[in-house]
């Protein structure tokens, strides 16, 4: 009877997967969320710079404080997909995107003196966010097909 118990119960390597897998897709849904808000902060902030009682760096403060955030939860993501050991079809994603999160302060700080790189700053928020919506959707199917 002992056997027939453990044949059913998920491994703890399953159960561990299962697990990072789900704090993959949520993650995911977080960069997701985070790439729109920092959309809204910098068309707030760059309308706002007249209004505001703040310098023209201080009113895109929220965006960049925001872009940090979310290269930081894009470590975390890479994280637990890495812990999930997925299939291709969700890791190339999820290190495309940890690099766009990466080389987007690179891009904000060329884009200064170069404004084409400013220009694929702004385009680059729009691969984040698709880039999200692929690894949320991904991730939730590797828990239906392989979880």
């Amino acid at each position: 009877m002992t056997t027939d118990v453990a044949a059913t119960r998920p491994s703890l390597v399953s159960t561990m997967r299962r697990g990072a897998l789900h704090g993959a897709r949520i993650t995911a849904w977080a960069i997701f969320a985070m790439a729109w808000g920092q959309i809204a902060t910098a068309g707030y902030g760059l309308f706002a710079i007249d209004s505001l009682p703040m310098t023209d760096a201080g009113s895109l403060d929220a965006h960049r404080l925001l872009g940090y955030a979310t290269e930081i939860v894009g470590l975390v993501l890479v994280a637990l997909v890495v812990a999930a050991w997925p299939r291709w079809f969700l890791l190339w994603p999820t290190l495309t995107l940890l690099a766009v999160l990466m080389v987007q302060p690179v891009l904000q700080r060329l884009g200064d003196d170069v404004a084409m790189l400013g220009a694929v700053h702004a385009a680059n928020a729009i691969v984040t966010i698709g880039l999200s919506l692929l690894i949320a959707r991904r991730a939730a199917k590797e828990l239906t097909c392989h979880g």
